[in-house]
């Protein structure tokens, strides 16, 4: 998806640099807002587990519309940065790429952040089906699924979790095949320059 946000300009003066090589500068942000995706690059990890066999986990904060965009002039507001519009269609493209990234690696864990938007939400049950299981979280979190392979501990609930800015929504899975236990974080963390120790809380 990051690939797709490409768009390069010769870096002449503050509206020209960007953050990252495939995000758009904020001229080209504003100029162009159908290439925008996020101000976060997806991640995309495979995780090897006890018994052999890997789980493929994506994880991306799709930059929530009513915060600050690091893509644009930090001076202007939700309001003049993006529209309804805008957004709609930036979340259509954002769940159109996670679709074909699923596909492409085989991923059974998608985990979201800054997804409070029901656009989003409309867009995941729209293109992902109902093999997948979407789990909402009150601190703008999305978590989810692929019901194939995995289903939810009866034994162990899941649970949201709010401590000095850092958001988690924290559940467990059974895999189907082996009945290896999994207990899956969605975190969404405050920025920090300095090491914090936030997987530790």
């Amino acid at each position: 998806m990051a690939a797709h946000t490409r768009y390069f300009e010769t870096n002449m003066g503050l509206e020209n640099q960007r953050a990252h090589p495939c995000f758009l500068t904020p001229e080209g942000a504003k100029k162009h807002p159908e290439r925008i995706y996020s101000d976060h690059l997806p991640i995309l990890i495979t995780v090897p587990l006890e018994d052999g066999t890997s789980i493929t986990i994506i994880s991306f904060n799709l930059l929530n519309p009513t915060t600050h965009s690091g893509l644009h002039d930090a001076s202007k507001n939700e309001s003049e940065w993006t529209s309804n519009e805008q957004t709609e269609l930036r979340y259509q493209r954002i769940v159109e790429g996670l679709k074909a990234a699923i596909a492409k690696h085989d991923v059974s864990i998608v985990l979201l952040q800054e997804a409070s938007n029901e656009d989003i939400l409309f867009n995941l049950l729209k293109q992902l089906g109902p093999e997948w299981c979407i789990q909402i979280s009150e601190y703008g979190l999305i978590s989810c699924y692929n019901r194939n392979r995995f289903a939810i501990s009866k034994d162990k609930p899941a649970t949201s979790l709010f401590d000095q800015g850092h958001k988690a929504h924290a559940f467990n899975l059974i895999e189907l095949e082996t009945s290896l236990p999994l207990s899956i974080y969605n975190v969404w963390g405050t920025h920090s320059e300095f090491p914090e120790g936030h997987e530790k809380r």
